[in-house]
């Protein structure tokens, strides 16, 4: 932390796989980093980790956001599956982005928002897709029912 500060920089914690995906380890690290003096460190929530065989922040989001919102920074955003396959998916396209994004921004946390294309194949056409997913996410969150169809199949 110091060492970024020296350079204008900050650490945040970017949540992914595993051990460093459960948000109870990095609260605690962040705890134990403020008792040690350390402070100004955050979080960089990220849908496409938002589950995989080790927690499933999607099942019970709506607590588990108000135990983190302190300490987000930004939050990245993509399609979410209950089914952990692991698989891509785009905006709109999951079964939790919308409830996960209704959540957040009832609860008043304002911050960067990212849009993760980890699709695959040519950006300009995976990003175009994910905006098009976003698009139907900011509709439905502004009035439900609003978006149309989906512009995507779920996935399986």
């Amino acid at each position: 932390v110091k060492l970024a500060a020296s350079y204008g920089g900050k650490v945040e914690l970017y949540t992914h796989n595993g051990w460093f995906g459960v948000m109870d380890n990095i609260v605690a690290v962040i705890k134990r980093l403020k008792e040690l003096g350390v402070t100004d460190v955050g979080i960089v929530y990220n849908f496409s980790h938002a589950c995989d065989p080790f927690h499933d922040d999607t099942a019970n989001f709506a607590p588990l956001w108000q135990k983190i919102k302190p300490y987000v920074v930004a939050v990245n955003i993509t399609g979410t599956c209950m089914d952990l396959t692991g698989k891509h998916l785009f905006l709109s396209q999951g079964d939790r982005e919308l409830e996960m994004m209704r959540i957040i921004q009832d609860s008043g946390w304002r911050g960067p928002i990212g849009v993760i294309a980890e699709n695959g194949g040519d950006a300009e056409g995976t990003l175009s897709k994910q905006l098009k997913g976003l698009d139907w996410l900011a509709a439905e969150l502004k009035k439900p029912g609003s978006g149309g169809p989906r512009p995507f199949p779920p996935a399986d």
